[in-house]
């Protein structure tokens, strides 16, 4: 790890990196139901998909966002995010290389979405790991 990288970790604090994960997650989860058609057009899925995936984003963003508004974040529930995030990260893979899961650009937009859900469980565990 270089230096430069250590030092923004250190700058980065726990619930900073889950409040980013939340919004991340809600701000998805709002855009896929809001916009379910175009989003199933664009990923190559049957309607009802981005509303489910839309639906479980607003839980998990919930769950998350709890935790993150803790004065101190519980650390099982943060270990839990940082599963549910290498969770999506390999599911994720696992629909990208199923043949016809998904349009080019779905393909495309899952895998831009996993490396930031992957980032957000490294910074986590590093801080946690941290702190």
């Amino acid at each position: 790890m270089t230096v430069d990288t250590a030092q923004t970790i250190q700058r980065l604090s726990l619930r900073n990196i889950l409040f980013a994960n939340a919004a991340f997650s809600l701000i998805s989860a709002v855009i896929l139901i809001a916009a379910f058609r175009s989003s199933a057009a664009f990923l190559g899925t049957a309607d009802w998909v981005p509303i489910a995936v839309g639906v479980a984003l607003l839980m998990w963003g919930t769950f998350v966002f709890l935790n993150a508004g803790r004065e101190q974040p519980n650390r099982r529930d943060t270990w839990l995010t940082i599963a549910g995030d290498l969770a999506w990260g390999v599911g994720a893979v696992a629909i990208i290389l199923m043949p016809d899961s998904l349009s080019a650009g779905g393909e495309w937009a899952l895998g831009v979405v996993s490396l930031a859900v992957l980032d957000f469980a490294v910074f986590q565990w590093l801080t946690l790991r941290r702190g």
